[in-house]
């Protein structure tokens, strides 16, 4: 994930904010008590909804409980936080490790940054375990990044093509079991996975072509013509993605926490782009 699975605070009640907290953190704390202070390297904020969501249809039992924030700069600090953990939050916390050690073992080959490769090593321990325990879920994510990695080497130009393999590793996550739920939960992922795939390009692209990297915006940018028409086609692509995604959602049996997941959906996510 890339950070922008995010809810529009602005449009929450206090409530619904403290809620959104309370899953946010719990998956912290659950990151803490497997793999301790790596957690620091390893959190991703986009997984909070993913917990929401897989919540607010399953239902499974929470625990409600209390965790100690710790804060270090500019002096010790502990903020108390009530954080809400059960089996959805394990799944989600241990897909968050999976899409970690992906990331830094991509970093290390593309890099050879050391650092990247010792954050890699340090999380093998805990990947390999998750690989026993969830094979179709990591199947479908290992397939689709080295797909990926081909892509961005031969300077694939689809877009449709390249987002594709995004969309079906996060709808893969996103389908946490084989069951009812399955289908629209995987599909939903996979709007969701090549809606912040684009969304990442779009924000990265300048950045890309001054440094003369990768971005499969390119031929949209070249056959746009003007920075405006390019800007516009792109926004427009998004939005359709996330009309795609609106689809889905509403035949979703969901009884809990409908108001933070369709703030993401409809405000949170590309919320910065206006």
């Amino acid at each position: 994930m890339f950070g922008y699975i995010n809810v529009n605070t602005c449009n929450l009640s206090e409530k619904e904010k403290n809620l959104y907290e309370a899953y946010y953190y719990g998956i912290v704390k659950e990151l803490r008590s497997r793999i301790g202070i790596r957690q620091r390297i390893v959190f991703r904020s986009d997984m909070a909804f993913l917990n929401i969501l897989l919540e607010g249809i399953y239902g499974t039992r929470t625990k409600k409980e209390n965790y100690n924030l710790l804060r270090f700069a500019p002096f010790k600090i502990v903020s108390k936080k009530v954080v809400y953990r059960g089996k959805i939050t394990e799944y989600v916390a241990e897909m968050n490790i999976v899409l970690a050690y992906h990331n830094y073992l991509d970093d290390w080959r593309d890099e050879r940054c050391i650092c990247k490769k010792l954050f890699c090593d340090c999380l093998k321990k805990e990947y390999l375990k998750i690989v026993k325990k969830y094979p179709r879920q990591i199947k479908v994510i290992e397939k689709n990044l080295m797909q990926l990695s081909i892509y961005e080497k031969n300077g694939e130009d689809n877009i449709e093509l390249v987002s594709q393999t995004v969309g079906e590793m996060v709808g893969e996550i996103f389908a946490w079991k084989e069951d009812q739920y399955y289908e629209e939960l995987k599909m939903l992922g996979f709007y969701i996975g090549k809606l912040i795939y684009i969304l990442d390009a779009y924000v990265d692209f300048e950045y890309d072509m001054k440094k003369k990297l990768y971005n499969p915006l390119t031929k949209i940018r070249e056959d746009a013509g003007s920075k405006e028409d390019f800007e516009s086609m792109c926004k427009i692509f998004m939005e359709s993605l996330k009309q795609e995604c609106s689809k889905i959602y509403v035949k979703l049996p969901i009884f809990m926490h409908n108001e933070i997941i369709e703030n993401v959906l409809y405000s949170g996510i590309m919320y910065d782009l206006g």
